[in-house]
């Protein structure tokens, strides 16, 4: 995606949830910086930084999913690419290693493919 420089930048704020299952039920609400065991699952959703509100179907967000510590070097499952949106922009990621790893959100329009905004990290501590 290219960064449209003549455009205002949209807020995208991060909101996430620990589920265990991608469709299940959420089971607390997520801070960045909050503590989560392995073996469960966080749902973040990307969502309109002041309002709150969802983004039009005109957007998709891609998601990057940084894990870099140790655990997930030794196990050689080291992260940082870019991922597509599950339903409604969101994705679920499993909280398989431990250390501390992060999630960023951005908002692309579809009709001209250029980024319109860029959430702040969201930081996991995997314990």
């Amino acid at each position: 995606f290219k960064v449209d420089v003549s455009h205002k930048e949209i807020p995208v704020r991060i909101i996430a949830h620990e589920r265990v299952e991608a469709y299940g039920e959420d089971l607390r609400a997520l801070a960045s910086g909050d503590e989560i065991s392995p073996q469960s699952g966080i749902h973040f959703r990307a969502i309109q930084g002041v309002s709150g509100a969802p983004f039009s179907n005109d957007f998709e967000v891609r998601w990057q999913v940084v894990n870099n510590d140790k655990e997930a070097r030794d196990n050689q499952c080291l992260r940082g690419d870019f991922y597509p949106s599950e339903k409604g922009h969101t994705r679920h990621e499993p909280t398989k290693f431990r250390g501390v790893h992060w999630v960023q959100a951005y908002l692309i329009n579809k009709r001209t493919g250029l980024l319109c905004g860029a959430s702040d990290r969201f930081f996991v501590l995997i314990t």
